[in-house]
This record gives structure tokens, sequence and C-alpha cells, in this order.
């Protein structure tokens, strides 16, 4: 028997399943607990609760509640119709153990900040070196041409200098001498592979100079306070690590839930709420841009985590 069959009730019950697994799984549930749903919220009468049962369709529990029974390879097989829904749902399941695994990295790396907070030194670094370098460091035209750089070597050389910038933003916070300190607390740790991180080739002092007169890195750097300095680091490291370790979440729900869950981490370790935290940081590139400085925005920003 074909689910046509079924008729339209069984049709839209079985959707209603596939949306109550991903609110569930969505909003934390477990796989195991997600989905379970008296069947009268779904509109199964007694007689589709035995041919959905019969055919492995759908599974009960204990307490009388029943749910999509999504593990059964055969229902994929045989309702091509619902592939869509399926392929859902197995991003849902796939998500629901990164973001598992995302809260135990991050749990370990917040508590490693609580009790040695000269780590925060090798985050800022390794934080600050990404956000850097993914920004590609945008400035005037004109005052790149003036410190004898052409476009096609800007966007060469100006990344290049980001783990050098990144460097003296971490040294105002602790000693590093270089990033084989960020290698090394990365190794210690266990919380990234470290034959991940590939770091440019270094640029010369000269250059590294003309890049940060480029975009008056010595007003951004005067004008940071450390919640910007911790807040921008703890997510483009964090962020880093996640796609170290293949964990960043496939889904908006996911990546939204993710997102909840660093705030609250850097809220307990600054003791201070994200939307201070977040008016700091706008304040900050606020003023750098009224300062001239536009590009401050696109060079000072808070990653997307999916």
């Amino acid at each position: 028997m074909k689910l046509e069959n079924f008729g339209l009730l069984a049709t839209e019950a079985i959707e209603k399943m596939f949306q109550a697994l991903s609110n569930d799984l969505g909003n934390g549930v477990s796989e195991e607990k997600a989905g379970w749903r008296p069947s009268a919220d779904f509109g199964i009468g007694p007689p589709d609760q035995s041919e959905l049962l019969r055919r492995g369709i759908v599974e009960r529990n204990s307490r009388g509640q029943f749910r999509l029974n999504f593990k059964n390879s055969r229902i994929r097989q045989e309702f091509k119709t619902l592939d869509l829904q399926f392929e859902q749902l197995d991003c849902f399941l796939r998500d629901t153990e990164e973001v598992k695994k995302a809260q135990k990295v991050l749990k370990q790396i917040t508590e490693m900040l609580q009790t040695t907070p000269e780590y925060w030194t090798y985050v800022i670094a390794l934080g600050w070196w990404k956000m850097l370098e993914v920004s590609e460091m945008p400035a005037r035209v004109d005052d790149i041409l003036g410190e004898g750089f052409s476009p096609k070597d800007w966007m060469v050389k100006a990344p290049r200098s980001s783990s050098q910038l990144a460097l003296n933003i971490a040294r105002k916070y602790g000693e590093i001498e270089d990033f084989e300190g960020v290698i090394n607390f990365l190794e210690k740790t266990r919380i990234c592979n470290i034959q991940d991180v590939i770091l440019p080739l270094p640029l010369n002092q000269d250059d590294v100079q003309k890049v940060m007169k480029v975009l008056k890195w010595g007003e951004i750097e005067a004008e940071l306070t450390i919640s910007n300095v911790k807040v921008l680091a703890f997510f483009w490291s964090f962020l880093f690590i996640l796609k170290c370790r293949n964990s960043l979440p496939l889904s908006t729900e996911f990546s939204l839930k993710l997102n909840e869950i660093i705030w609250n981490s850097l809220e307990n370790l600054l003791k201070e709420k994200q939307s201070n935290l977040l008016r700091d940081l706008e304040n900050t590139v606020s003023t750098l841009t009224a300062e001239g400085i536009i590009w401050a925005s696109d060079i000072l920003y808070l990653p997307e985590i999916i």
C-alpha cells in the first residue's frame, strides 16, 4: 500500500510529526525525547494508528505517545515524496550532535580562561589574527597608493600583516613573543589540530608599519576597550576551532542556538550582559567612524557562525 492510500489526513499527520521532531531538536531536546506527542496532536485516529504502527512508520512509547520512526530506512526508500523532510531532519540530527560537541569544547575553553586568565593572551592573538585576515583590511585607495602599495599589492600584503597586528593587540594583555605561543597553547589544550593552523608568510616590518599607517591602526588601538578585544577574540577564535573540528552547524536554527551559547559563556567570563558588551563595541566603531575611519566596521565585527 502506498502513502497516498492512507488519505490526506495520514499524510498531514506525518508532516506534523516531522515538524514536531524539528521543533524539539531545534529547542535542544535530545534525540531520544524529541518528537513524542499524543496521537491527537497529529490528528491520527485509531484506524490510522494501527496501520502506521504495523508498517513501522511510527513508533509508540510507554506513555502512549507517538512519533515518526525516522530511523527506519525502509520508510525513506518507500516514501520518496518526503525526501526533503528527511534531509532537513538529518541536518537537525547532525547539528544536535555538533552543538553538543561545541558546548563541550566551549566549556573547556571557558574553564581554562577562568582558572588561567593568562590564556586570554593566546585567545586574543588567535581570534584577532583570524578576524583581521578575513576582513582583507579595507582602506581608502588614496591612502593605499600614498604608502606605495598598488591595489593588488595591498590585497596580498595587508592580510599578511594580520598575525603581527594581532600579536600587537595580544601583548597589551600578556606576554607572547610570536605565534609559536599560540601553537603551543592549542597543542597543549588539544582543542584544535595544530596542522590546521597555517600562518601567512610574515611581512617585513617596513611594510607592516605602512599597513598600520594606512589603516590608522594606532587610532583604532587607542579606542579599543578590553571588552571589545575579548569579545571579538573569543568569537573569532572559537569559530576557528569549530572549523578545525568540522563542527559548524548547517542550519540557521542551530546557528542561532550556538550563538546564544557563546554569548552565555562570554557573559559568565566577563561578568557583563550581552547588551552592554554589544553596545560597547558599537560605541567604539561609531567613534572611529566619526573620526574618519569609516572602514572600522569592516574590520571590527562579530563573525557569522553559519
